[in-house]
């Protein structure tokens, strides 16, 4: 940026004297565009890497710290593809001016297939050792970063209505999206959202006090679709207190062997949880979520979403593709 660089921040509170810094590189011509805008000229030598920006009011005091302003090596690409994940943000490379070239970011308004992360960064590790020309490729379709590989972040996925119907309009037709019944229609979305889910294997549950009562309408339901259920000490004597086979498996926080051991070993299938909001609680959900984007482990961070998970394996892999119209006029007919 030893040329000029016209940054941007948004936020709230902004007046005429604030001073802003990128790292150690303070911005020039601060122009106050608005209460929630300024913009300012970044001059200097900045290497690859993450920078903290700091603003401060006209008295010195500060007013912000954003952990967040990333510079990228060697150019980037809006879009990778790696296996069967296709990743969109608004910047995707390297962050680092190591010679490892095999772990991206990807930051901004990032998704996954479609479907929205609620977190501003994902990071990429593709197995394949990629160069600076790859990732100069500017403007093509998609970075393509081989079949394997890891992703991790600390989010979640969403859809929108808009990309609902966007999805209806392109080759994945919202048809195939759709079912007779709930269960079958979560089954088809979570194949479309590259987030199947397992038919067998065993299936961690974590849920807070108040969710005690549907853990044993999901482990119900898991138990008789053939999973194997293992949960924290809480939860697990309520699942057997219910006569349902449970084992027991300690907290992150309580020592080793965990939950995340028994992931990374590929040894759960399926992670439904609810945490309270207590910081060790928040802390192990936040470990198992990353732990579970990593090895591409199907979770679910909400009681009802649980529920639903278990309806639609139950529903089995019944996939057959529905004629919206003859649907909507059966619905009519219903009511």
């Amino acid at each position: 940026v030893r040329n000029g660089l016209t940054v941007t921040v948004h936020g709230s509170g902004f007046q005429k004297g604030m001073t802003v810094s990128v790292g150690d590189l303070p911005l020039t011509d601060i122009q106050v565009e608005s209460d929630g805008e300024l913009t300012g000229k970044l001059r200097g030598n900045l290497a690859a890497g993450l920078y903290p920006v700091r603003v401060h009011r006209p008295d010195g005091r500060a007013a912000a710290l954003y952990k967040g302003f990333r510079v990228f090596r060697a150019g980037t690409v809006s879009s990778v593809q790696m296996g069967n994940l296709f990743i969109m943000a608004d910047n995707i490379g390297v962050t680092s001016e190591s010679g490892s070239r095999t772990e991206l970011v990807a930051s901004g308004n990032v998704s996954i297939n479609g479907f929205l992360y609620s977190t501003s960064e994902l990071t990429i590790t593709p197995n394949d050792q990629l160069t600076d020309d790859d990732l100069s490729q500017v403007g093509q379709k998609a970075l393509y970063l081989g079949a394997n590989g890891a992703v991790q972040g600390d989010g979640k996925l969403y859809a929108s209505y808009a990309q609902a119907m966007e999805t209806s309009e392109s080759g994945n037709s919202l048809q195939n999206m759709v079912g007779r019944t709930f269960a079958e229609a979560l089954r088809k979305s979570q194949v479309a959202a590259a987030s199947s889910l397992p038919e067998s294997g065993t299936c961690f549950i974590s849920v807070r006090n108040s969710d005690k009562a549907k853990a044993i309408v999901c482990a119900h339901e898991l138990a008789h679709a053939g999973f194997e259920l293992i949960a924290t000490e809480g939860t697990a004597k309520v699942i057997l207190s219910a006569g349902i086979p449970c084992r027991s498996v300690s907290r992150v926080h309580e020592g080793r062997p965990n939950v995340i051991d028994l992931i990374k070993n590929h040894e759960i299938s399926l992670v439904v949880m609810s945490v309270a909001e207590h910081e060790s609680e928040l802390d192990d959900a936040a470990a198992i979520r990353r732990t579970c984007l990593a090895e591409q482990v199907t979770y679910y961070t909400t009681m009802a979403g649980g529920l639903a998970a278990a309806e639609g394996i139950r529903a089995g892999r019944k996939g057959d593709v529905y004629d919206l119209q003859d649907l909507h006029a059966e619905a009519l007919a219903a009511s």
